[in-house]
Order: structure tokens, then sequence, then C-alpha cells
């Protein structure tokens, strides 16, 4: 085998072994989980796991803004001055404010309170 193969071959199974590591559940999650998540970004001081938590917590808000955002387009965000960690704040207030509907999947409370915090102006 060539060495350009070899490489490759190496480099292939390495992207797979790493992908399946790394691959969370599929499954759709609740509001619940991603309020237990999002609660490591309170930590003082975050440890290793907390630091992966907070990372699917950013993660799995901003996603899911954005294919919210780009499917049905029911909050307009502001075109200046919005981060990522006002965002992903924004949801976690809603989250703390609602605890009545944290059975519902997080990607409806990531919409819901997005679009409580920054509704489109009627056209």
């Amino acid at each position: 085998m060539s060495e350009v193969k070899r490489i490759t071959t190496i480099t292939a199974a390495l992207i797979a072994a790493l992908s399946m590591a790394f691959a969370g559940d599929a499954s759709a999650k609740g509001g619940a989980e991603l309020q237990r998540l999002c609660s490591r970004s309170r930590v003082a001081t975050p440890t290793l796991d907390d630091l992966g938590d907070i990372a699917e917590c950013y993660g799995y808000i901003h996603g899911a803004a954005d294919s919210v955002r780009m499917r049905i387009g029911s909050f307009c965000l502001p075109e200046r001055g919005i981060t990522n960690g006002i965002i992903t704040q924004v949801v976690l207030a809603y989250l703390d404010k609602h605890p009545e509907r944290l059975h519902l999947t997080a990607a409806c409370l990531v919409e819901e309170g997005l679009t409580a915090a920054y509704p489109c102006s009627p056209k």
C-alpha cells in the first residue's frame, strides 16, 4: 500500500471513530434536559464535564434557533448587538420563567423564548 493510501485510510478511520465517539443521542431533547445542560454555564469554576455540557447547550440553542429562523421565521433578532451569549441567556431566562413548559421539546422552547423576546414586527 502506498504511503498516501495508508495515511488516507488511517485518517478516514480516525474521523469515523471520533464521529462515533462524539455522536450524542439523536432523539429530541426535552426542555428539562436542555435546562440541565445549560445550568452548567452558571457554575463558578466549571469542570471539563461542565464545559462539555455548556458546549452542547450553546450548540443546541444556536442550531435550533438557526433552523427555526430559516424554516419558520417566527422571531426576528436585531441586526446588531446580539451575541451567542445573549441568545443563550434569553432562552435560559425563558426556561427559568416557564418551568411548566419544560415537558416540551427543547427546540420548541428555544423558539418560544426567542419569539417572546424578539417578536417580528407586523408587515
